[in-house]
């Protein structure tokens, strides 16, 4: 059976990175969480400003306390009814109808065909360090993006250098050519906008050969896309980040985010991206019914993916240029789904291993009463 290919199109990897769970770069390997909710990444979880708010935002930000007192605030808790969580594989904690904090899965390191440790070598080369020499390369060649006919996407044309820190940087796919010196790639909508508007690293012309402004580009691209402001800002938030984001349609979400190139990980989150405001208009309606919420849960599931909510909100902010994106604020909320058997797992784990460090303190005590007495009955 052949193997499906891994996305790096044949070329060489040398490098890659690795990002803390709280959505931010780290130049060291990520470490498992523990099971104290005190350790958990800092995602954020905030009461949306739409009112009625979402089933998934009405826990807003409540606070647990595990059995040892720490307190964990910021992830969301949302106060399912009790037929929902039934139906989501949950349940309740001595009667009180609140959800349980949960340990992240980490990172899922892939390996290399001789053992190669992926994580280490993705922490020998940040991803941060990668979109930095891109940066800085394409602004010394300046390439040109063409559109497409649709104005959808377009097509990267690089040299032999470049291609490859595109390659090592996650953007766009290449496109298979022959008998041409440049190398092309196909770039997305919010990967094309995201070289020209915050790393200022190419130029965008029409089919014509005219050159698009950054304001041309955007009304082209919210003309030919409907959500493409929130989408843009999704991906963008999570690319300042430093996390690897790719479509997610095949996992029936808007974007899933690796921790660094997927050639080495596998991706953790799957990512939805809900606006509020009357500024998106019936966009908003998105996600507003329990159904949506635990269809997207389970399937998250399946694929060992967190579910990850990026609401995208604005209280008085016109779309209808790129100035907007300033005014535009993302909420994090990670939604978990409450398994109770793993729950008290969990709990007992800390039980078993104190009872065993008492079981040990004793033996020692009697062993050395035991030989106390020797040495007593030996000197008399």
């Amino acid at each position: 059976m052949k193997k499906r290919p891994n996305g790096n199109n044949g070329l060489l990897f040398p490098n890659p990175t690795a990002h803390t769970a709280s959505l931010t770069a780290s130049p060291n390997p990520p470490k498992r969480p523990s099971t104290s909710p005190s350790s958990r990444p800092g995602i954020l979880g905030r009461r949306a400003p739409a009112d009625p708010s979402p089933p998934w935002a009405q826990g807003g930000r409540r606070q647990a306390t595990d059995e040892s007192g720490t307190q964990a605030s910021g992830l969301v808790q949302a106060r399912w009814p009790r037929a929902q969580r039934r139906a989501a594989g949950g349940g309740t904690a001595g009667g009180r109808g609140t959800t349980k904090l949960m340990d992240l899965p980490g990172p899922r390191w892939k390996r290399g065909k001789d053992g190669k440790d992926f994580a280490a070598l993705a922490a020998a080369n940040p991803m941060s360090m990668i979109v930095a020499e891109l940066q800085a390369s394409l602004r010394d060649s300046k390439p040109v993006a063409i559109l497409s006919g649709d104005g959808k996407d377009a097509v990267l044309a690089v040299g032999a250098h470049q291609a490859a820190l595109l390659n090592r940087a996650a953007f766009g796919r290449a496109v298979q050519n022959s008998g041409d010196e440049k190398q092309w790639f196909h770039l997305g909508p919010e990967e094309m906008f995201f070289l020209c508007h915050a790393l200022r690293c190419i130029t965008v012309e029409a089919e014509n050969k005219k050159q698009m402004g950054e304001g041309e580009l955007w009304d082209l691209l919210t003309s030919t896309s409907e959500p493409f402001p929130e989408m843009y800002k999704a991906y963008e938030h999570l690319r300042l980040k430093n996390w690897v984001v790719r479509s997610g349609l095949q996992y029936g979400a808007d974007f899933v985010a690796y921790r660094h190139h997927p050639a080495l990980v596998h991706s953790e989150f799957a990512v939805i991206v809900v606006p509020e405001g009357k500024m998106f208009g019936a966009r908003c309606g998105r996600m507003k019914v329990w159904p949506d919420l635990l269809c997207a849960l389970r399937a998250s599931g399946s694929v060992a993916k967190t579910l990850l909510f990026l609401t995208i909100s604005t209280q008085n902010c016109e779309l209808r240029s790129s100035d907007c994106l300033e005014q535009l604020i993302v909420h994090e909320r990670m939604i978990n789904r409450w398994i109770p058997q793993q729950w008290r797992e969990q709990q007992d784990k800390p039980r078993r291993e104190e009872a065993n460090r008492d079981e040990q303190r004793q033996k020692q005590c009697r062993e050395k009463a035991i030989r106390e007495e020797q040495e007593d009955t030996r000197i008399a």
